[in-house]
């Protein structure tokens, strides 16, 4: 998967975890489990949890504008 499907995969999966389950009860390690990847990963693409949450967030507009 190249870095850009991946940082893809990554939103969707974020932004559907953040959504049912909340902000506080999603870790960084729950969304890198459901996108099948390592944590240390997650973090090449993202800097933290809010920085996730941020462009996670950008992406779920971009998407219904």
């Amino acid at each position: 998967m190249s870095n850009a499907n991946t940082r893809e995969a990554i939103l969707v999966v974020a932004s559907t975890l953040y959504a049912t389950r909340g902000y506080e009860a999603v870790s960084m390690r729950d969304v890198a489990a459901e996108v099948r990847i390592k944590p240390a990963s997650l973090y090449y693409h993202f800097k933290d949890k809010e920085a996730l949450v941020r462009d996670a967030l950008a992406h779920v507009f971009a998407e219904k504008t």
